[in-house]
């Protein structure tokens, strides 16, 4: 994507018309923009900056709330720092190194980029300060990675956290939910510590009900060139994370990916609505008192 080579202004407004579309148009609530670390914007004002701009001029003339959240694993406070600030401005983003820890510490798999948080103390830093990744060493990366948050310029509530989600469960070779391997009292501790974290948590679909079925990655691209350049991507990253490249590239993928279902667990270890509704109450309560 030509966000800063000639030619470029044209590109831009293109995606900021769209997103005004969406914010203003058709009157949705926020967008979540994707992977941004892939990204490639060289100008002085960064396109994220732009969108953050863009929606909150759109929020100031409607007076309707406008949330731009951003997928990221930079680990990059700059990008929910207020513009004032030198930052992005944008309300939310993703904070991987918690789900990693969490990961870790409740299935004990410690293979590819889950090996730098194979101890307590991985956790225990994540909550305190949001990122594991914070300038550390990431031996995954086989370089340092991240930038620390400055606690006055940003709210903990700025960044996403959850235990499972599309990524972490599809990227997967099997697909394999939490719930398909952990214990009650394991599941249980995931749910407690996403909700009730300072982070604003999210909820992977099915988690809610403890379904047990998996959701693997799949495509079905016409173009052989594009499946192919795909299927080694995906065979190069089981490679790094130990898992069976059999996997890869087979119809069964998709099948038992359709719709999410507990049928497979037993109702005294699956996780319920009035569980996640519990722990909802607590993270509300706790908000109440520290208030």
């Amino acid at each position: 994507m030509n966000l800063d080579g000639p030619g470029s202004d044209e590109v831009r407004q293109y995606i900021l018309d769209n997103a005004a579309m969406w914010l203003s148009d058709f009157h949705v609530d926020g967008l979540r923009l994707d992977a941004v670390h892939a990204l490639r914007d060289e100008r002085a004002v960064h396109i994220l900056e732009d969108l953050a701009s863009l929606a909150d001029g759109i929020e100031a003339e409607t007076g309707v709330p406008k949330t731009l959240i951003a997928e990221s694993d930079l680990n990059n406070p700059r990008l929910i720092y207020r513009r004032d600030t030198n930052g992005y401005g944008l309300e939310g983003q993703w904070s991987d190194d918690f789900h990693h820890a969490v990961h870790v510490n409740l299935t004990g798999e410690t293979a590819g980029y889950y090996a730098d948080f194979d101890s307590l103390g991985a956790l225990a830093k994540v909550l305190e300060h949001g990122f594991f990744h914070d300038g550390s060493y990431s031996s995954f990366r086989g370089r340092h990675h991240g930038r620390p948050i400055r606690p006055g310029l940003v709210h903990p509530a700025a960044l996403v956290v959850c235990n499972q989600n599309h990524d972490q469960i599809g990227n997967r070779a099997a697909g394999d939910r939490l719930s398909s391997s952990l214990s009650y009292g394991r599941l249980a501790l995931a749910a407690v510590l996403t909700m009730t974290s300072p982070f604003t948590p999210m909820l992977f679909m099915g988690e809610e009900f403890g379904a047990s079925t998996p959701w693997q990655f799949f495509t079905s691209h016409p173009e052989e060139w594009l499946a192919e350049a795909t299927a080694k991507g995906r065979l190069k990253e089981f490679e790094r994370m130990g898992w069976d490249p059999r996997w890869c590239r087979t119809p069964k993928t998709r099948r038992p990916s359709n719709a999410p279902s507990s049928s497979g667990r037993k109702r005294t270890t699956a996780i319920t609505p009035d569980y996640w509704n519990s722990t909802g109450r607590l993270r509300t309560s706790g908000a109440r008192r520290r208030s």
